[in-house]
């Protein structure tokens, strides 16, 4: 869902930034392959 979301945001002009991710939350952003649209230097 997260990636949808981004990638339309996107298309827009818009992009999604994270000030804090949990060690757990991040690992599972990097294993599912979200890291592909989001930008690494927004989190």
């Amino acid at each position: 869902m997260l990636e949808q979301l981004d990638r339309e945001l996107n298309d827009k002009g818009v992009h999604m930034a994270f000030v804090e991710l949990r060690a757990r939350l991040e690992k599972l952003v990097f294993r599912d392959g979200l890291d592909d649209t989001l930008d690494r230097n927004r989190f």
